[in-house]
């Protein structure tokens, strides 16, 4: 005889999460909100850490008040640029910095 044993922790995790009661398209757009994590706001109170932990791993959490969708929980900066990542995509013409031709100088009101 198998038992499909759940550990509290599991039953717990799965018991704060729910899909928000929202539709799938509002005002012709697209809802995201009905694809991300959604969580009650008690549930957010009690769980807090562990959802910080999750938004800073790059997951966005939806806090909902009476099923409604209300605060985004979501790092604060994502920092994923590295300055120089896409210069083999960029090429200057030896005459980028000639002046202008006078005609374009004027029409940003330039002197020539």
């Amino acid at each position: 005889m198998h038992l499909d044993v759940q550990s509290r922790d599991e039953r717990r995790s799965q018991s704060y999460i729910s899909s928000a009661n929202t539709q799938s398209y509002a005002n012709g757009r697209l809802n995201l909100v009905e694809f991300m994590k959604t969580v009650n706001i008690h549930a957010a109170k009690t769980h807090l850490s562990a959802l910080v932990e999750e938004a800073l791993a790059g997951e966005e959490i939806i806090i909902a008040k009476a099923g409604k969708p209300v605060v985004r929980l979501a790092p604060l900066h994502k920092d994923d640029r590295k300055p120089g990542r896409l210069k083999h995509l960029v090429k200057m013409k030896a005459n980028f910095d000639d002046p202008l031709p006078p005609e374009i100088a004027e029409a940003f009101g330039m002197d020539s």
